[in-house]
Parts: structure tokens; C-alpha cells; sequence
């Protein structure tokens, strides 16, 4: 283990080593510190070739992230009173040679108080640089003014239902994730915080700024889309959301965050998360305390880049004629989620796949699960 991490090992209650994940380019080690009243610190370690970068990462991740002074607060916290969580995840763009880190520590915060806060980093896997705009962006100004622009006519007419505070702008520039869908932004808790304690994050598809993308992005075509959408709705998911079928509700809510009271859908019920990559997505299950039944999701899932429009013409070709049509009225169960318009559904081997197309004949979103006879 490297001498910073060696560092911090002296100030924890207890160690352990909980697993690995691994990639072509990396391998993360995952560390915990366990505190009392059920507190920890855990926090990742990346392991790649050159040794150099892995360390200057990881320098990276224990400097900006407080982990020292984490641990130390955790080792003072008592068994009663405001505890402290300390978790991360990881996030593979579809960018070559880039890696994201995500931080959340909630509880106790190093002011004193209880709160919230997110740590957001990309990292350059050549280098072990962390990025900031002007490495993505050709025109970083133009960048943030199409990014605010996406989020007020897309996110914030949305929003309102589950935040308390909802100031989306200035962006949160040096606090961003790039994720399968897009950039993920972090905001503070004092700008964008949520009815569930948590600071609130968004996700601005690639789309919405590939005129200034710097960053190479490998070519997708529409075919190569279709047979990889295809692939994940056969395992149980769709592209960018961390769910699948079968999954526990009360566990999705617990990872994810509900945002709103349920809605009604034939059979049982949906649910929207709070975490930024649920964007225009919906969670489906068979009731409260159920498990997950359905997934839908819009039409963010054009592959990276590539934005614009998809239309019946475009399904029809790349997916072929569908097993049934629903056609959807007004006053159908399902426009609690899809507009008026058509419903493509396609059997696969254990699970209905389907496209919804609005009114004028646009894909406006995708659907796994047993769509409704």
C-alpha cells in the first residue's frame, strides 16, 4: 500500500480491504474504516500500469476528497448522535483513457453540522491529470451557456417537486462526473438540495454539447445502437441505469433515492429516483416494498454524440415489425409515463422490449419489462 494511504490507515476503528473492480485500463481496490452507531469512511484506490499516474490519482482522491479529515472525524463520533457515511462510486464514460470518481459524505460534516456534500473528479488515464472544462470543451463559455440552457427547459420545470433549494445556475464547473450519458454536475447544498437531505446533482447529455466536445468518442452507429440496447434489455436493464428487473424495490430507493409519491401503471406502480442518471426515467414494480417489474426510459439514450431524432421509419428498420401495436389514447393507463401516440412491443426471450413514439411519429422513449396487454 503507498505511503498516503499508509497515512491513513493509523487514524481508523477498523480496516478492511471490501473488494475490487476491475477494468482493461485499472483496478480499484475499495477501502472501509468502520466507526461506531454503524458510521464509515470508505474510499477508493486506483491501481494502473504506470505507477506514477495511479499515485498522482490517488493523491487526487485523498486531497480533495478531506479523507484524512474524515477518518479523524469518524474516529471521534460516539455511538448516539449524527453519524457519518462516507461512499463512492465509479463511473467508466464512453471516452477512452478517462475515469470518474464520485464521493458522497452525509452525516456529521467537517463544519460541525449534519449535511451533505458530493465530490465529484475525472481523471486523464495517461496522465492521472484531473480534468476541469477547458480539457473537454473547445469553447468552455459556450459549453456552460447550451448546459444552462438544457437545464432550464429540461430539468427545471421537472425539478421542482422534490427540492428544496433550486438555484441551477452558476454551474458547479469544478464538480462534474462524465458518466455513460453524459456529464454529471454536483451542486452544493446550499445552491440545489432535495427533499431527501441529499445536494442535488443533474445530467446534461453529450448531445447537448457535442459542438464544443474535444474528447474523442468512439463512432456508434444507429445499428450498432440498437443490437447493444437490445443485449442490455435481454440482461434486465437499459443503457446508464444502475437497475435491473427483478431488483427489490426498497433496495432501488434506498440506493437511489424516490423523488416523488408513486405513480399508477397497469399492475402495480412506478417511481422516479432522485440520482441525476434517472433522468427522464421511471422505475416500474408490482407495488410498494415490491420489486421491479419495468424499466422506462427517454430518449437520453441516442448514443453519445449522435442527438437529433429518431422516428418510426428508423425503429421499423433497425428493430423490424413489432409483435404488437398498443395504441395509446388520451385517457389510457400508461400516459401517467408515454405520450398519445404508438407503442412498438417486442417479445424477447424473457421480457417485452418496447419503443414508444409520440404523435408525430418520434421515439420519445424506451421500455423493458411486461408491457400491458
Amino acid at each position: 500500500m503507498r505511503k498516503g494511504f499508509a497515512i491513513l490507515l493509523c487514524l481508523l476503528t477498523a480496516f478492511a480491504v471490501c473488494g475490487l473492480a476491475e477494468h482493461d485500463a485499472y483496478v480499484i481496490t475499495e477501502h472501509r474504516a468502520l466507526g461506531k452507531g454503524g458510521s464509515y469512511v470508505s474510499w477508493p484506490e486506483a491501481a494502473l500500469e504506470d505507477e506514477a499516474v495511479s499515485q498522482r490519482i490517488n493523491a487526487h482522491l485523498q486531497e480533495n476528497c478531506h479523507l484524512q479529515s474524515y477518518l479523524s472525524l469518524l474516529d471521534s463520533l460516539g455511538e448516539s448522535g449524527a453519524g457519518l457515511t462516507v461512499k463512492y462510486e465509479v463511473f467508466q464514460p464512453p471516452m477512452e483513457d478517462i475515469v470518474s470518481f464520485v464521493v458522497s459524505a452525509k452525516g456529521r460534516m467537517l463544519s460541525g453540522r449534519p449535511s451533505q456534500v458530493w465530490y465529484a473528479m475525472s481523471f486523464d488515464l495517461k496522465t492521472g491529470e484531473r480534468l476541469v472544462f477547458a480539457d473537454l470543451f473547445s469553447d468552455p463559455e459556450s459549453a456552460v451557456n447550451r448546459m444552462e440552457a438544457y437545464i432550464e427547459t429540461q430539468i427545471e420545470p421537472k425539478a421542482s417537486d422534490y427540492l428544496e433549494n433550486a438555484s441551477f445556475v452558476p454551474l458547479p464547473e469544478e464538480n462534474f462526473a462524465l458518466c455513460e450519458n453524459g456529464i454529471l454536475l454536483y451542486y452544493p447544498y446550499s445552491q440545489v438540495s432535495c427533499l431527501s437531505g441529499y445536494a442535488g446533482a443533474v445530467l446534461v447529455p453529450y448531445s447537448a454539447v457535442s459542438e464544443e466536445w474535444l474528447l474523442t468518442v468512439p463512432e456508434i452507429t444507429n445499428e450498432d445502437f440498437a443490437l447493444s440496447l437490445l443485449d442490455q434489455a435481454k440482461s434486465g436493464t437499459l443503457p446508464g441505469l444502475p437497475v435491473h428487473l427483478g431488483q427489490a424495490l426498497d433496495e432501488v430507493a434506498d440506493a437511489y433515492r424516490v423523488s416523488v409519491d408513486p405513480g399508477a401503471w397497469p399492475g402495480g406502480i412506478f417511481v422516479e429516483a432522485e440520482d441525476a442518471r434517472f433522468a427522464g426515467s421511471a422505475v416500474m414494480a408490482d407495488g410498494e416494498g415490491g420489486s421491479v417489474t419495468g424499466l422506462f426510459s427517454s430518449g437520453m439514450l441516442f448514443p453519445a454524440m449522435k442527438g437529433g431524432e429518431m422516428d418510426e421509419t428508423e425503429v421499423l428498420r433497425l428493430f423490424g415489425q413489432p409483435d404488437r401495436v398498443h395504441f395509446v389514447g388520451q385517457t389510457d393507463m400508461v400516459t401517467s409515463l408515454l405520450p398519445p401516440g404508438k407503442v412498438f412491443v417486442y417479445t424477447l426471450e424473457n421480457t417485452d422490449f418496447a419503443v414508444s413514439l409520440d404523435g408525430g411519429g418520434l421515439v420519445f422513449g424506451y421500455l423493458i419489462g411486461s408491457y400491458p396487454e
